[in-house]
C-alpha cells in the first residue's frame, strides 16, 4: 500500500488497510472500543487523485471518515436485532475478514497528515500550529496523523455571514425538493428534469450506483414524452456514471448518439461535453490518439463560445493525453498554456497547476526549461509521484492529480472562504433563472449546481451570461 503521493505506507498495529486499484485512494480502517457485541471502527478513506497539499513542510490530503460497527457474537441480544432491523445501512467486507456496517454520520472535516521529509516525526505541537482550530489528532502510523475539525461549523457559518448571504443547501435537498414538487404538481417533463438533478448530485460526489436508476428512469420518461431535449440530457449524465464505474465501452455507446443528436440540433454547448467525454472514455481504454483528438474538437467548440474555464481544463486534458503518450514537450505545452490561462481568469488553483508541471518537468529531464520559466512555475507545493509510465502500477500521474484541485471545494478553500456579496450572488442567479440552460437546480452548460457556483469569488458562467 502507498500514500497518495506513492510513498510506502506504514500503519501502527491494529489499524487494516484497504487494497484498491492503484487510482490513488486509500482507505484504512482504524480499531475503536469493543462494546455491546459488537467492534468497533472508523472507516478513512480518500477520493481517487486526491490532489496532495504541501505546506511548511506537511503533506496532507482531505479525507472522509464513516464510523462502523462489526458484530462480533451470536448471543440472544443480537440475534434479535438482527432479525428485526431495517438493512438500510451501506455494509463493507473488512480487510482482515468479516463485515461491518455504518454506525453514524459521515464526517469530511478531516485531512491525512504526514512530514513532506521522510526524516521527520509529526508531534501534536507542529500540527496545532498548523491547524489552530483543529478538534482531535489520531495517531495512524510512526509518521501518519489523521487531524479532525479543521473547519469549525462557526467559521463556515461566519464566511457566510460575512456577506449575509442564505446559507448553502446541500443539492441533494435541492434536487429532492425539486422532485417532489414535480410529482405533487404532475408536471411531467419538469420530474424528468429533477431527477437527472438528482442523479447529478450524486455523481459530484463520484456516487454513480444510485445516479444510474435516477437517470434510466428519467431516460425512459423523456422517450414516452418525446422529448429530445431531456433524453439528451440523461443520455450524457448516464455516460459519466459510466466512465465512474469504469464502464468505458458502455460510455461509449451511450455518448455516440448524443453527440450525433446535439451536432443534428446545433446544441455545441452538449457537443462540447460530448466530445470530452468520449476523450474520456477512450482515455480510459488506453486509446490516448483517440483521445487527444476528442479532447481537441471539445477545445476548439469552447474557444469558438468563449467559455474560458472549459478551455483550461480540456487544454490539461490534452496534456495528460500527450503525456501518456511519451510526448513530454507537447504536454508541457499545453500544460503552460493552461495555467496562463487559469491565471488570467484569477483561478485560485493555478499556482497549483503550475508547480504540477515543475514536478512533472522534474520527472522528465529531457525536456528544456525555457529561459526564466523558473520564476514563472516557482517552486513546487506537490511531492514526487512516479512517472506517467508506471501508472498503472503506482496510481495517478502528476498531471491526472492536479485535476482534483478544480473541485469546488478545494477552490472554495483557495480563496479565503471568501463569497461574493449579497448583490452579486442575486444578479447572479436571476441570471441563471432567466437562462433556458438552468434546470432549477444546475446549469445544464457546466452541470455545476447554481445556488452554490454563484457564492464564490473565483467562478463565472461558461454562456457568459453573469453580470461583469
Amino acid at each position: 500500500m502507498e500514500l497518495p503521493d506513492g510513498r510506502p505506507l506504514k500503519v501502527g498495529q491494529g489499524v487494516l488497510t484497504e487494497a484498491t486499484s492503484g487510482d490513488g485512494r486509500l482507505v484504512l480502517w482504524l480499531p475503536g472500543a469493543r462494546s455491546g457485541g459488537f467492534q468497533y471502527w472508523d472507516r478513512v478513506g480518500t477520493a481517487a487523485a486526491t490532489p496532495v497539499n504541501t505546506r511548511e513542510g506537511l503533506c496532507f490530503v482531505a479525507a472522509v471518515l464513516t464510523p462502523a460497527r462489526q458484530r462480533t457474537g451470536l448471543g440472544l441480544a443480537n440475534i434479535l436485532r438482527r432479525t428485526i432491523q431495517a438493512k438500510t445501512e451501506p455494509s463493507w467486507k473488512l480487510p482482515g475478514g468479516g463485515t461491518c456496517e455504518r454506525s453514524g454520520p459521515r464526517r469530511t472535516d478531516l485531512f491525512l497528515v504526514w512530514p513532506e521529509d521522510e526524516a521527520d516525526s509529526l508531534d501534536e505541537a507542529r500540527l496545532k500550529a498548523y491547524w489552530p482550530i483543529l478538534q482531535e489528532i489520531r495517531g495512524i502510523g510512526p509518521s501518519l496523523s489523521l487531524v479532525l475539525g479543521i473547519v469549525s461549523a462557526s467559521q463556515e457559518t461566519d464566511a457566510a455571514a460575512s456577506t449575509d448571504l442564505p446559507p448553502p443547501i446541500l443539492p441533494r435537498e435541492l434536487a429532492a425538493k425539486a422532485l417532489a414538487e414535480a410529482r405533487l404538481s404532475g408536471d411531467r417533463r419538469r420530474e424528468i428534469t429533477a431527477l437527472i438533478d438528482l442523479a447529478v448530485s450524486y455523481l459530484h460526489k463520484l456516487d454513480p450506483q444510485p445516479a444510474v436508476s435516477l437517470l434510466e428512469e428519467a431516460l425512459d420518461g423523456a422517450h414516452r414524452l418525446g422529448d429530445g431535449a431531456r433524453k439528451l440530457d440523461a443520455t450524457i449524465n448516464l455516460a459519466q456514471a459510466a466512465l465512474l464505474l469504469s464502464r468505458p465501452d458502455q460510455a461509449i455507446e451511450w455518448l455516440l448518439p448524443a453527440l450525433a443528436y446535439a451536432r443534428q440540433t446545433a446544441d455545441r454547448y452538449t457537443e462540447k461535453v460530448a466530445l470530452e467525454r468520449l476523450a474520456l472514455a477512450h482515455r480510459d481504454r488506453a486509446d490516448h490518439s483517440q483521445a487527444v483528438d476528442h479532447f481537441e474538437q471539445a477545445l476548439a467548440i469552447a474557444r469558438s463560445l468563449g467559455d474560458a474555464q472549459h478551455e483550461a481544463v480540456l487544454l490539461w486534458h490534452v496534456g495528460i493525453a500527450h503525456a501518456e503518450l511519451g510526448r513530454s514537450d507537447r504536454a508541457l505545452a499545453r500544460g503552460e498554456e493552461a495555467v496562463a490561462l487559469l491565471r488570467r481568469l484569477g483561478k485560485p488553483h493555478a499556482e497549483e497547476y503550475a508547480r504540477h508541471l515543475v514536478d512533472y518537468r522534474a520527472r522528465n529531464p529531457e525536456t528544456a526549461l525555457p529561459l526564466g520559466a523558473e520564476a514563472y512555475f516557482g517552486t513546487s507545493v506537490m511531492t514526487t509521484t512516479p512517472q506517467i509510465q508506471t501508472l498503472a502500477a503506482t496510481g495517478p500521474s502528476l498531471l491526472r492529480m492536479a485535476l482534483n484541485v478544480t473541485r469546488a471545494a478545494a477552490t472554495f478553500a483557495g480563496s479565503g472562504f471568501k463569497t461574493v456579496t449579497q448583490d452579486t450572488y442575486r444578479a447572479r442567479l436571476a441570471a441563471c433563472t432567466a437562462c433556458e440552460m438552468f434546470t432549477g437546480v444546475r446549469c445544464r452548460v457546466c452541470g455545476c449546481i447554481s445556488a452554490a457556483k454563484a457564492r464564490l469569488p473565483h467562478e463565472n458562467c461558461p454562456a457568459a451570461k453573469w453580470p461583469s
